[in-house]
């Protein structure tokens, strides 16, 4: 009768334990897709002022200039999946390689996070964060999303189904810091 109790005691604290694991991924994966939703907003959001800065002087064909520019960057959303395909759709809207995140009160969490990824991805942050009248800004590169994808999917979400979901989350969190881009809205 002991060692029924024993192990049945054995048993609930290993379930307690598995639980409290997975609350630890599961916050764990919600600050690595706010940390890569920091780093990619970053490159959509200059990719858009890129875009919009282009459309001023000239004019569209088959469609208003805001379609061509909302179309573009739907295309780069669709792409997280894969940093490479992610990097060469930003490649074809944007003059340079890099772009920057600036910590503000909407981007206060997705800063910090980005931030934490290029440490734990062993990026030298002292060398790409700047402060300018009380502003953080880290300064982004292509180079950098190659090197956070292969570090999360080396070492957090390993299989295959992992990293389909943490990419289908990531484009929901991209989606929501650009509504007005999501699938459906015209």
């Amino acid at each position: 009768m002991y060692n029924v109790r024993c192990s049945k005691m054995g048993w609930r604290r290993i379930k307690k334990g598995l639980h409290m694991d997975e609350e630890i991924k599961l916050q764990q994966r919600f600050c690595d897709i706010a940390g890569l939703t920091g780093v990619l907003y970053a490159f959509v959001s200059h990719m858009r002022s890129e875009l919009t800065k282009s459309s001023q002087g000239s004019s569209s064909i088959g469609g208003t200039a805001s379609d061509d520019i909302k179309r573009e960057l739907k295309k780069l959303i669709e792409q997280v999946d894969n940093p490479n395909r992610f990097t060469y759709e930003a490649a074809g809207g944007l003059p340079g390689q890099f772009a920057q995140l600036w910590r503000t009160q909407q981007t206060h969490f997705i800063y910090d996070e980005a931030k934490r990824l290029l440490q734990e991805a062993q990026i030298d942050v002292g060398q790409r964060e700047t402060l300018s009248q009380g502003d953080s800004t880290l300064k982004l590169y292509y180079d950098d999303i190659s090197k956070l994808y292969a570090v999360l999917y080396g070492q957090h979400y390993t299989t295959e189904n992992a990293q389909r979901a943490f990419a289908y989350e990531l484009k929901l969190s991209l989606y929501s810091r650009f509504p007005d881009l999501r699938p459906g809205n015209q």
